[in-house]
């Protein structure tokens, strides 16, 4: 008998689904396909439904990036600001007729979704995990939010992470900044090394530079990378500290934004000024990247390199790390927004569950139903014939 996984990540973007039935991915989907609403940040019940014709019963259900009962813990894994609660998402299931046998909410591995949603698609036997984003997880304490910007994981049989890089900002008004003792506190909750620093990682950099030259949100910065081509080199203020992965504080805030304060001439910037911030921007990324690598293979030597997290879908960035290290076998996740949190989740459940299983490297995004040509001449005709009334 078949073991069916299913993987719903709600997140505030890009909410996803994803059924496993035992090793292999039924289908998989990103909420906005269903509900036409670009990065939405919602689960409905209409994509629930879409399941029945898959299963109805499901032996586990993992569900992550949800919304969850703040915990009065010093130091807790914080709730997002989503709408479904798990509780919804059992109600929504049972609406649908589909029965479950075993529920999981799991808020606190979002960089390891990412990781395992790679890794398992790559086909690799062992590899360095690179993940990179805007904000992943984030944990309460003291009145200050730690954010996963970056995390270095070696995976072979199971995932050991290597090293995460954490910004952090206040929640409170009266709080200053946390002092030396209260970092190195914060950083004894994790087993593993970690950074603890108020300065922007290269995601949050990416997306801040999105919105300030007005490309959108930070869902955007594709559109970012794309206008840095039209940038050149410039004499504009450093983004990123000398020789270093963080930003600089005289130019980024710890709020996410950009300190026009300091440097009025970025307050409204025009169309040259645009170009030229998402050129520095796209630079210092690529500077990054290799860094990132290099620190990597300090830690763990394997030629294996998978990359997930939002910013491993600039593809000039991979396209540099490919020409600095020719070497290194690189496998970027192929679906690396948050889409990909419902199967890397499903996925690596279901190893929890069966650790000898084998996944086959993942050779096409279509991961869904499948329509004849027929099926599909039909549906443009009777779309048309709507049109024209």
């Amino acid at each position: 008998m078949s073991f069916y996984t299913l993987g719903i990540s709600v997140s505030t973007h890009d909410s996803s689904i994803c059924l496993l039935r035992d090793e292999t991915i039924v289908v998989a989907y990103s909420c906005e396909r269903v509900s036409r609403q670009k990065h939405t940040h919602r689960v409905k019940q209409k994509d629930i439904n879409l399941l029945v014709a898959y299963a109805t019963v499901i032996d586990l259900v993992i569900v992550t990036n949800i919304k969850i009962p703040t915990k009065p813990e010093n130091f807790c894994v914080a709730s997002l600001d989503v709408d479904e609660s798990d509780g919804d998402i059992k109600l929504m299931l049972q609406n649908a007729g589909i029965k479950v046998k075993k529920f999981i909410v799991d808020n606190s591995n979002h960089h390891l979704y990412h990781a395992a949603a790679g890794f398992y698609a790559s086909g690799f036997d062992e590899a360095l995990c690179l993940v990179v984003d805007g904000v992943g997880t984030r944990w309460k304490y003291k009145g200050a939010m730690l954010c996963e910007t970056t995390t270095i994981l070696y995976a072979q049989e199971k995932f050991t992470t290597l090293y995460k890089n954490l910004y952090y900002k206040h929640c409170d008004t009266d709080q200053k900044g946390l002092e030396d003792e209260e970092i190195d506190q914060a950083k004894s909750f994790y087993n593993y090394p970690v950074t603890i620093s108020p300065h922007l990682d290269i995601g949050k950099m990416f997306g801040t530079v999105t919105r300030h030259i007005r490309l959108g949100s930070s869902n955007d910065a594709g559109k970012t990378m794309g206008l840095a081509a039209y940038g050149t080199s410039n004499n504009l203020p450093p983004m990123i500290l000398q020789d270093q992965m963080t930003s600089d504080a005289n130019f980024f805030r710890n709020d996410g934004q950009i300190n026009t304060f300091l440097y009025p001439l970025l307050k409204t910037p025009n169309e040259a000024l645009r170009r030229n911030l998402a050129f520095n921007v796209q630079r210092a990324l690529e500077s990054i990247f290799v860094k990132r690598i290099e620190q990597a293979l300090s830690l763990k030597n394997c030629n294996n390199i998978v990359l997930g997290g939002g910013c491993a879908m600039n593809i000039l960035g991979n396209s540099v790390i490919k020409k600095t290290f020719p070497h290194l076998n690189v496998f970027v996740e192929p679906i690396g927004s948050d889409s990909s949190q419902s199967i890397g989740a499903a996925l690596y459940h279901y190893k929890s569950v069966f650790p000898n299983s084998k996944f086959t490297n993942l050779n096409t995004l279509y991961l869904g139903p499948t329509y004849s040509l027929d099926h599909i001449r039909k549906k443009v005709i009777k779309f048309m014939e709507q049109s024209n009334k």
